[in-house]
């Protein structure tokens, strides 16, 4: 899951014109902190759950809670809260405004 959101990620700052190496000047810490699946609508759905922290270099922390599901299985439930967790974290304005600063 931690490969999958760190390709997301990167593809999302590359599409921005932003380094994702880790030798740039500007550091952004995704680090997830729990994830969790149960059964929805008796059976017939898979939901899962992703929690994750994001700190910025500049001292912006956050945590959030994304949430997604699947009518196949599991692995599709919980890959679709990683792209959930990297559109909540291209959505937090200080998030942007940290990458497009100075």
């Amino acid at each position: 899951m931690h490969k999958n959101a760190r390709e997301l990620i990167e593809k999302e700052l590359g599409n921005h014109g932003i380094s994702a190496y880790p030798v740039s000047t500007k550091q952004l810490k995704f680090t997830i902190t729990k994830v969790q699946w149960e059964p929805w609508a008796g059976g017939f759905s898979i939901g899962s759950y992703l929690y994750f922290d994001v700190e910025t270099s500049a001292g912006y922390k956050v945590s959030y809670k994304v949430q997604d599901g699947s009518g196949m299985d599991v692995d599709r439930a919980i890959g679709g809260t990683v792209s959930r967790a990297v559109e909540k974290l291209f959505q937090d304005p200080e998030v942007i405004k940290f990458l497009e600063g100075n």
